[in-house]
């Protein structure tokens, strides 16, 4: 179809551009099998969210019009959540997670728990069979035991490690020249108000244990 902003083509009873026509063609490509959609809540008139994790305009008349509902494009939070922004007239915008989108339409919350966990530890799946409702207990809860806690652990007790490794170093000439001029451990520990258990450690990394 030729690009004509200018033409407007009738469609079901309405004027509507030809670049709006492309985009529904476009979005009609995209069809994914056993996908449903329901209204957003809150925004009934003009958004819906698919148990897919795919969220959409509704068509909306304008003056002479029709402006066709598309797929909305999704953003990173930087923290692998994502969310689209929702646009309505006489609406405050708002800039919603996905997740909770698709949580709120297709799954009941009797307990009216407070987030919306994703089983598989993927945040880019937000297909409904991935999501649950949990407490903010249960979600820190899955958090530890999926494999970016795992890497997160890993980081800490790198961190960790650094931290000892500097204190060695500030300390180990003091620590050593003492032990060699007869000071015990307990008087090492006492002079330097550190842990008995370091002092010692740090004789023996250098073999004077």
């Amino acid at each position: 179809m030729t690009k004509n902003y200018k033409k407007k083509l009738k469609y079901g009873g309405w004027n509507i551009m030809n670049d709006q026509l492309m985009n529904l063609e476009n979005d009609m490509e995209k069809v994914i099998s056993d996908e449903i959609w329901k209204d957003v809540e809150g925004w009934e008139n003009y958004y819906q969210v698919s148990n897919k994790g795919r969220v959409r305009s509704k068509d909306r008349k304008m003056h002479n019009y029709v402006k066709l509902g598309r797929i909305l494009k999704q953003h990173n939070n930087g923290h692998s959540y994502f969310n689209v922004g929702l646009h309505a007239p006489n609406k405050k915008d708002k800039h919603v997670y996905v997740h909770v989108l698709v949580a709120k339409a297709f799954i009941p919350n009797p307990d009216n728990l407070p987030e919306v966990n994703h089983k598989d530890f993927n945040k880019a799946n937000n297909c409904v069979e991935n999501l649950e409702w949990v407490s903010r207990k249960e979600n820190i809860h899955h958090f530890r035991i999926s494999e970016r806690y795992a890497k997160y652990d890993e980081d800490r007790e790198k961190r960790l490690s650094g931290k000892i490794v500097r204190k060695i170093l500030k300390y180990r000439e003091t620590i050593i020249s003492m032990f060699e001029e007869g000071y015990s451990i307990p008087e090492i520990q006492k002079e330097i108000g550190l842990g008995r258990d370091f002092v010692s450690d740090v004789l023996k990394l250098y073999d004077k244990l």
